[in-house]
């Protein structure tokens, strides 16, 4: 008799929502006002009981509690417990690879010499057998940006992402984004062209300013890939 439904998150429980259920009682009541399947809307933030009248006129409660889902889990494909090393966002399907310590320069075996994703395109990682892994492209900076964009104290944004399971990420890192040419080194490429973008932990602003080009001492090139294995 207790029920629990997990949510997207960013679902916002504060909004009324609509469940959809199937009975075989004479009626369903919250707070004494019938029920009806996807039509009527409670407010979820709390528990909410729904009362069922049986054929009989025995009643019986159900406790239903809204869960909302954590923005990352562990992509379980090819991940072996604490070994695994990619998170999925559970909203939009990507997967990312996370880091394995807190040092600088630590790039997690992700970029070749001039800044692109190398090793993960030629190993199996977490299950994926083509080459679909990329550094982040503007458009995921922006929906990482949009997770950390409620923390109101700046200090606690890297604080955040460990808690979500990216270990090792330092108050100053930051996310190396897109290469529009894959065949160019990033750090040649000019601010105007506007296609080296990077995700900013420590103030949360998206930029392609030059400073944070590859080598800076505090970067993170972690690689993306878009949408799970099927």
């Amino acid at each position: 008799k207790t029920i629990d439904v997990t949510m997207p998150y960013g679902t916002d429980l504060t909004k009324l929502l609509t469940a959809t259920f199937v009975t075989n009682g004479k009626y369903v009541k919250v707070n004494g006002y019938v029920q009806t399947s996807g039509v009527t809307e409670n407010n979820f933030s709390n528990p909410v009981n729904y009362s069922v009248e049986g054929l009989e006129s025995q009643l019986v409660l159900y406790k239903v509690t809204v869960i909302i889902s954590k923005p990352f889990i562990e992509y379980p494909k090819g991940c072996l417990g604490a070994a695994c090393e990619c998170m999925q966002d559970t909203t939009t399907g990507d997967v990312w690879t996370r880091t394995t310590s807190g040092g600088f320069n630590n790039y997690n075996a992700l970029m070749s010499s001039n800044g692109y994703v190398k090793n993960l395109n030629t190993t199996k990682k977490c299950g994926f057998d083509d080459n679909g892994w990329n550094l982040p492209t503007s458009k995921q900076l922006i929906t990482m940006q949009g997770y950390v964009l409620s923390i109101t104290n700046e200090d606690l944004v890297h604080v955040w992402f460990n808690a979500q399971g990216f270990i090792g990420i330092t108050k100053n890192a930051r996310y190396i984004g897109e290469c529009a040419n894959t065949t160019t080194d990033c750090s040649n490429l000019s601010d105007d062209k506007g296609n080296v973008w990077f995700f900013r932990i420590y103030d949360r602003h998206i930029t392609n300013t030059l400073s944070q080009i590859w080598g800076d001492s505090n970067g993170r090139g972690w690689g993306v890939h878009s949408g799970p294995i099927n």
